[in-house]
């Protein structure tokens, strides 16, 4: 009687691990069929973070929806060294050297002063994005960077 009630224990011990196994697999599969992921949240990109990872697409989707792209937002550490509080995505864009991103930008509505737009060009050539520097200082601007 003792040994048939020790191998039942057993039996169910061993079980356990399969069985949440399962479960676990089963949740994972179903959280996934619903667009979110069971382990870890996918933070979503705003228009500047967007403009500084290089994501051309969600910029345009987010474009084609109606969003402003002179809007400043703020961009997290972890995505530009030098994050200093909020930029737009242009100014993003310029100082991660992103040159397909500022054409869209600029092709798409987005607006710049003469001045900021020398200041952007200085900025990129310091930081060695020369074809950004070059496309922002362009033929209108001739940037002044001491």
């Amino acid at each position: 009687m003792r040994t048939d009630v020790h191998r039942l224990l057993l039996a169910g011990c061993a079980a356990v691990p399969p069985m949440a196994l399962t479960a676990f697999v089963v949740w994972t599969v179903a959280a996934a069929a619903f667009g979110a992921h069971p382990l870890w949240h996918a933070a979503s990109l705003n228009m500047s973070e967007a403009a500084v990872a290089r994501d051309v697409a969600t910029i345009a989707a987010m474009l084609e929806r109606g969003d402003d792209p002179d809007v400043k937002h703020a961009i997290r550490p972890a995505l530009l060294d030098s994050a200093r509080g909020e930029l737009t995505p242009l100014e993003a864009g310029a100082i991660a050297g992103r040159l397909e991103v500022i054409h869209l930008l600029l092709t798409h509505g987005a607006t710049i002063d003469q001045r900021r737009r020398s200041e952007l060009a200085c900025e990129a050539m310091r930081r060695g994005y020369t074809d950004v520097a070059d496309y922002l200082a362009g033929e209108a601007v001739s940037p002044d960077c001491r």
